[in-house]
């Protein structure tokens, strides 16, 4: 199993071979993904290395996708989205579409996109894979704080062992097992 892997299996988006996986001390059970995309929505937050912004919505929009799916109003899911596009630093940036961000502004709307619902777990692939080393350190700096003040559980699967270093725990994945 290889890094990206695993996220996706913590993630539910895939089904792990053996093993099981638990959310509040419940085990997930894979038959049904009403229940699975459930479960995502309103317990975890991806953050990918290719950003994955839908082309044609703007900043704000994107970042207000979770919240839609969810049920959360329009309005109220683009006011949201206002609140996190300014934690990260983008409020002068709402109407602008990807094509129109830089990388690390493109990497940071993603970042608001997988915290706006406020989950317990943020599952993150590389996501500063793409950035020069000041972007991705300004960007990591971001997602690491704040997850500290939401009080979510960050996973991260990373090459940059700089980055890693700061994190609280470190596991490394080699030839299929964390050590």
């Amino acid at each position: 199993m290889g890094k990206s892997t695993l996220l996706h299996c913590l993630g539910l988006l895939d089904i792990p071979d053996s093993g099981e996986i638990r959310i509040n001390d419940q085990v997930v059970q894979f038959d049904s993904k009403d229940k699975l995309a459930q479960n995502r929505r309103r317990s975890i937050g991806f953050v990918f290395q290719f950003h994955y912004l839908m082309a044609e919505l703007s900043a704000a929009e994107n970042v207000a996708v979770p919240l839609l799916i969810q049920g959360v109003s329009q309005a109220e899911a683009i006011e949201r989205s206002k609140l996190w596009l300014g934690r990260v630093g983008l409020s002068h940036r709402l109407t602008h579409r990807p094509a129109e961000l830089s990388g690390g502004e493109q990497q940071r709307v993603a970042i608001a996109r997988a915290l706006v619902h406020q989950p317990k777990v943020i599952l993150a692939d590389e996501p500063t894979g793409n950035l020069d080393p000041d972007t991705a350190r300004q960007v990591f700096d971001v997602l690491k704080e704040e997850c500290r003040k939401l009080n979510s559980i960050l996973m991260m699967a990373t090459h940059n062992m700089e980055l890693a270093r700061n994190l609280d725990a470190v596991k490394t994945l080699h030839r299929g097992v964390l050590e």
